[in-house]
């Protein structure tokens, strides 16, 4: 069961004397819901508000989550005072958010703390025949008797200044903001991966259930980012946007190896191979924006920036080959904008962005081999540098009627990648990934305007490139979206209707022959809506449907790919996913009388999805198919002074359709009282 109980109160000086009344010093409202539930079921939808063995249950969860809420807001009642904010609030047992914030003039602090603890699937579904699957546990490794759940706790504090609210005038500063940011993070998270053979194991046999581990990795976080930001009127007609920003990353949680998880299983080797290792890094950035309206008709606006970060903590490997990790990034560009009238406008545009990983590279045949970045051999190729340009117009034209919008893009964009050498290093010629990319893009839109009742908009899209980087990026892309929505002039009816539908065409070259792929992606989605009132009934219902379905080739092959003799063999050239849901929801408002209301409603939903393919089953092992019905009783009594009473029952109940032990059901009561004064 579940209940709330709410109250709202405002304090002020009333009236003193003969008739003569002070005014208030100080309004707010105190809230007050306590919480509580009964439901029947085992994970699913329903899982979140599944009783954790005291184990894994703080004595403060139960307290807190009967507090769920709580809201407290003061304010001085003359213009400018200042302001005290306190919200709590428990989504369910083991989740809760709490947010206290303090503001004065020109000033604002607020400090949020989120205490998150779930369980998690301890188990995944069995593979369908003829099939192969690693993924055969989800309990925690390094607890074998413990089942996997996260605890995660984040505290973050924010406080902004901003001068110009203080009423503080500087010549030429329109506004200025200073925001500094603390965060920490603790407790558990998820992280699951799958073991090599070579640089990891032994030699795996068959479904190995060694090669998919999974752990509960503690996690303990610390950020801290401080960042300035001003608007300039540098001279007449001139908005001139800075920010200058920085940011500082800690993990202190513990290093773990290939030794740590060997202790539990005999396959793996003690190499101090480190496993999901997170460096500490500090980074700085900038931003410039320049817009400047140089005669009637003509602006333009000019923008660039800079971005560095720098690694400050290194794994034994790292450490013993002088390593050192660092990224800059820049990017400038400007657009050209003309305005003769209100009706026509066009613009070109131009930028310029360069990402450039300044890390230590080495060859296998030098000492220290510094290019170890992930303490193993370099298998795949190193991203060493990127650089794109882009240029562009647009043109413009409204009318009364309808918008029309149309435009051209072109990029280019070059790729420096540094290969691996060795036994495990994969040869360039198999890799897969382009250093060069050219692609085009042409574009056309409308709108409509002017009227209420009736809105539609189009958009065509088509892209080609003479050549692409990665063997799944389309040479061809012809993407179509539109939009229709209708209400009545009562507002009594109404519906809309959207869709998008995607063709794009791969061929990519460096796979060891040409393997055309193609790719179609469509989604659409419908609602209806309906409000008719009779009296003292008022009816109500909405209807939703929204369909994604996307298919693509499915490309196997019987050896690794960077060997001399692979050959990549489209197996099914329609593997298909597919996702549906619909939902119905209808209702009725009855006011029997003046001041009360009784409101139910009835809400129904089935979503259904999966993966289908002709040359494997895996329609058997992601097929997912659940219905939800909701069921709400409302009752509302009006009181005085803007009060309200009110008590309100819901059942919700969900069948899953593929996994009976999914089922379950959950009460709900709620009652409570507003009262203002």
């Amino acid at each position: 069961m579940k209940g709330h109980l709410v109250l709202l109160f405002g304090l002020g000086l009333a009236g003193v004397g003969q008739g003569q009344q002070l005014p208030s010093l100080l309004a707010g409202y105190l809230q007050l819901a306590p919480d509580a539930y009964r439901f029947s079921g085992y994970q699913g939808v329903l899982q979140r508000y599944q009783l954790l063995d005291p184990r894994n249950e703080w004595a403060s969860d139960r307290l807190l989550a009967t507090l769920d809420g709580l809201g407290l807001a003061a304010w001085s009642a003359a213009a400018g005072g200042p302001r005290l904010e306190l919200y709590h609030h428990n989504f369910f047992l083991g989740n809760d958010r709490w947010a206290l914030a303090l503001a004065g003039p020109g000033w604002r602090g607020q400090l949020h703390w989120h205490d998150f603890l779930r369980p998690l699937e301890k188990f995944v579904p069995q593979a369908a025949t003829d099939t192969f699957s690693y993924a055969s546990r989800f309990n925690d490794d390094l607890r074998p008797s413990d089942d996997l759940r996260l605890r995660r706790q984040d505290l973050q504090v924010d406080l902004t200044f901003r001068p110009e609210e203080a009423r503080l005038a500087w010549p030429g500063v329109r506004a200025v903001e200073v925001s500094a940011q603390m965060a920490r993070r603790l407790g558990q998270r998820q992280f699951t991966w799958i073991f090599g053979i070579v640089e990891d194991l032994v030699i795996p046999v068959g479904n190995n259930p060694s090669r998919w581990r999974g752990r509960g990795e503690e996690v303990d976080q610390q950020k801290q980012d401080l960042a300035a930001t001003g608007i300039f009127a540098l001279g007449p007609a001139n908005l001139t946007f800075l920010t200058l920003a920085g940011e500082r990353f800690s993990n202190r949680a513990p290093t773990v190896t290939n030794a740590d998880v060997a202790r539990y299983d005999p396959a793996i080797n003690t190499n101090p191979n480190t496993i999901n290792y997170l460096a500490d890094y500090q980074g700085y950035r900038g931003e410039l924006t320049l817009q400047q309206q140089l005669a009637r008709a003509w602006r333009v606006e000019l923008s660039g920036g800079w971005n560095s970060q720098e690694q400050r903590s290194y794994t034994p490997y790292q450490q013993r080959s002088v390593h050192h990790g660092q990224t800059e990034q820049q990017h400038w560009g400007g657009q050209l904008v003309w305005e003769p009238t209100a009706a026509w406008s066009a613009s070109i545009f131009g930028q310029w962005r360069r990402w450039r990983n300044e890390t230590t590279l080495g060859t296998a045949a030098q000492e220290p081999r510094a290019f170890l970045l992930l303490d193993r051999n370099l298998s795949g190729p190193f991203w060493k540098k990127r650089e794109t340009s882009q240029w562009g117009a647009m043109l413009r034209f409204a009318s009364r009627a309808l918008s029309l919008r149309a435009g051209f893009r072109q990029e280019a964009s070059l790729r420096t990648l540094i290969y691996g050498v060795g036994s495990n290093a994969i040869p360039a010629e198999r890799v897969g990934w382009n250093p060069r990319s050219d692609p085009r893009t042409l574009w056309v839109g409308v709108q409509s305007r002017g009227v209420r009742s009736l809105t539609w908009g189009a958009r065509a899209e088509a892209r080609q490139a003479d050549e692409t980087w990665s063997p799944a990026d389309p040479k061809r892309l012809v993407r179509v979206r539109g939009n229709l929505a209708w209400q009545s002039q009562t507002g009594l009816f109404g519906f809309s209707l959207s869709g998008q539908f995607d063709h794009g065409t791969a061929r990519p070259q460096p796979l060891g022959r040409q393997v055309v792929q193609d790719g179609n992606f469509q989604y659409w989605s419908a609602t209806a809506t309906f409000w008719h009132t009779l009296g003292a009934v008022q009816l109500f219902g909405v209807a939703q449907a929204w369909e994604r379905e996307q298919d693509a080739n499915l490309l196997l092959s019987n050896v690794r790919r960077w060997r001399p003799y692979w050959r990549a063999e489209v197996v099914d050239p329609h593997l298909q996913w597919e996702g549906h849901a619909q939902t119905l929801s209808a209702g009725v408002a009855l006011t029997p009388w003046e001041k009360v209301t009784f409101t139910p409603s009835l809400t129904w939903v089935r979503a259904q999805g999966g993966t289908r393919s002709a040359a494997a089953a895996f329609w058997a092992f992601t097929r997912q198919d659940q219905v939800s019905l909701v069921g709400t009783l409302l009752g509302e009594w009006a009181l005085t002074k803007g009060g309200r009473a009110f008590l309100q029952y819901s059942y919700q109940q969900v069948n899953d359709e593929v996994e009976a032990t999914r089922d379950g059901h959950l009460h709900a009561v709620s009652v409570g009282l507003t009262y203002r004064f």
